[in-house]
């Protein structure tokens, strides 16, 4: 982060890409980086890891975004409760009793334990809405097909058909930090 604060000063970022350079991120552990698990929280998919960066992901990067972590799912991003049988069970930071929400319930607790201010989620039927509500947040799901979800799990064909109704996009602590990150997911 230090590094990356001293290229801004420097100026040797473009300045199409400053707004989010150096900032910690987490994404949901349903985008593909290489490298990094790849499994959507399917105990069939144990072990399994990336073999490239999904698109997305590499905007997130090139925008000089510091992807900190790839976080916790409901499984096969699909449940309204947050847990899965390879990782177990997300809690509520405000109330280890509480549910944090579906799909994207890792991303809701990072940004609201203050871990980091940004995450990217994917929302079919409330999986970025729902956390972001539960955890006292902004997500946002945006137009179908505003940003592509090439590299994301659960893959369902048609694929096209699926990227009109799932969708990438942001969780922040505050309203104001939406739109940037939209910008970036989109392209």
């Amino acid at each position: 982060a230090e590094a990356a604060g001293a290229a801004v000063a420097r100026g040797d970022v473009a300045r199409d890409k400053r707004a989010l350079w150096g900032v910690p991120v987490v994404v949901k552990e349903c985008f593909e980086l290489e490298g990094m698990p790849f499994t959507a929280g399917i105990k069939g998919y144990e072990g399994r890891v990336g073999t490239t960066t999904s698109t997305t992901m590499q905007r997130v990067q090139e925008h000089g975004m510091i992807i900190v972590a790839s976080t916790n799912v409901s499984e096969g991003c699909m449940f309204h409760e947050s847990t899965n049988p390879i990782y177990g069970l997300t809690r509520n930071v405000f109330g280890l009793q509480r549910t944090v929400g579906g799909s994207s319930v890792g991303c809701g607790c990072a940004v609201a334990a203050g871990m980091v201010p940004l995450a990217v989620t994917s929302d079919v039927g409330g999986s970025t809405r729902i956390p972001s509500f539960y955890n006292g947040l902004f997500g946002h799901k945006p137009t179908g097909g505003t940003v592509p979800n090439s590299g994301c799990l659960p893959a369902i064909a048609p694929a096209e058909r699926v990227g009109r109704f799932c969708q990438l996009g942001p969780c922040a602590r505050s309203s104001g930090d939406l739109m940037p990150l939209l910008r970036v997911l989109a392209g």
